[in-house]
């Protein structure tokens, strides 16, 4: 059972203790809102799906970022060093400000879009993709607690990645194929095919 609590400023604390379970709190402005939480936060411990996400919305892409160019970086060569610093900057400012668990696939495409839209090159984009799964594969296996929940905002950004990634190449074959740019491709997800 879930213990409400309200604050001295004015918000609601949630916390829940379950045995077998890691103790969860988050703080809400209304009751209404601290009481929903708890009950679906309980009802996912109960059915065994419970994933503990405060690690991956504290911390940040570009706190992320920071440690693996930190730590992950200076073990590399140097071309790789300068090119991932280089590869680095883009990404912070467009995913800096963001969440881990915030990541979607919804993003990660703007991102791609934004990038091709600039005039970059698809293979650029693509390995400035595979730098951010790199991050994100770091962070699941190093710097997160409980990997469940480090999988929780991994995946959604693997995910997301995979698709871009696949979007890039398959883009190439069918400017390759039918000699069009490939903001003039459309993809179609029912048929999963591109069309002009």
């Amino acid at each position: 059972m879930a213990t409400l609590v309200k604050t001295p400023s004015g918000t609601w604390k949630a916390v829940i203790r379950k045995q077998g379970w890691p103790t969860s709190a988050k703080t809400f402005r209304t009751k209404r809102d601290a009481e929903d939480w708890a009950r679906r936060t309980e009802d996912e411990m109960v059915r065994g799906v419970f994933i503990q996400r405060a690690p991956s919305e504290r911390t940040t892409f570009g706190m992320a970022l920071d440690r693996y160019l930190a730590e992950v970086t200076p073990t590399k060569k140097e071309s790789t060093q300068r090119a991932e610093r280089l590869k680095a900057v883009s990404l912070r400012l467009f995913f800096g400000r963001y969440s881990l668990a915030a990541v979607n696939t919804d993003l990660v495409a703007r991102y791609r879009d934004h990038r091709l839209g600039e005039g970059k090159k698809p293979n650029t984009v693509r390995l400035e993709l595979a730098l951010a799964s790199h991050l994100s594969n770091y962070e699941m296996w190093h710097h997160v607690d409980n990997v469940r929940s480090a999988n929780y905002a991994v995946s959604s950004i693997q995910s997301a990645l995979i698709r871009a990634h696949s979007f890039i190449f398959i883009g190439r074959l069918v400017r390759e194929r039918f000699s069009l740019p490939l903001y003039y491709c459309q993809y179609q997800t029912d048929t999963g095919r591109f069309v002009e």
